[in-house]
C-alpha cells in the first residue's frame, strides 16, 4: 500500500477585495498629509516656493480609501480629511495670491523697460538733415 500524496498546506486567509480600511491607519495618514502640509504653507512664506512632489499620489490614495468607510467609524477620519481640505484650500489661496503679486510685478517692470526702451530711442526731428 502506498502513502497518500501530502496535503498543500492551507492556504492564508486573506483580506476580502473590498474590505473597509483601517480607520486608524487613515488617521495617521491624513495627519501625515496635514504636516507635510503645513510645513509647505511655512516654506511658502520663508522660501516663495514649495514642493509638493508626491503629496498628491498619497492624498488621492487615502481618499479613495475613506470612500470605503461607512458608520461611526468613518467620523474621525473624515474630520482628518476636512482638516486636510482646509489646509489645502489655504495654500492654495497663497499660492494664487502670491502668483498674482508675481504677475503684477512682472507687470510693472515690462512697462518700466518699454518706457525706458521709448524714451532711449528718439526720432530725428523732421527737417534735420
Amino acid at each position: 500500500m502506498t502513502n497518500p500524496p501530502p496535503r498543500p498546506p492551507a492556504p492564508k486567509p486573506t483580506k476580502p477585495r473590498n474590505a473597509a480600511p483601517d480607520p486608524k491607519a487613515l488617521i495617521e495618514g491624513f495627519n501625515r498629509v496635514i504636516l507635510a502640509l503645513e510645513a509647505s504653507l511655512a516654506t511658502l512664506h520663508s522660501e516663495g516656493a514649495v514642493d509638493l512632489a508626491g503629496l498628491d499620489d498619497e492624498i488621492e490614495r487615502l481618499c479613495r480609501a475613506t470612500m470605503k468607510l461607512t458608520g461611526p467609524s468613518a467620523e474621525p477620519v473624515l474630520a482628518r480629511m476636512g482638516a486636510m481640505t482646509d489646509i489645502l484650500e489655504k495654500l492654495s489661496l497663497e499660492l494664487r495670491d502670491r502668483m498674482a503679486e508675481t504677475s503684477a510685478q512682472d507687470q510693472v517692470e515690462a512697462k518700466a523697460k518699454h518706457r525706458a526702451a521709448s524714451s532711449a530711442y528718439r526720432k530725428p526731428e523732421q527737417g534735420e538733415g
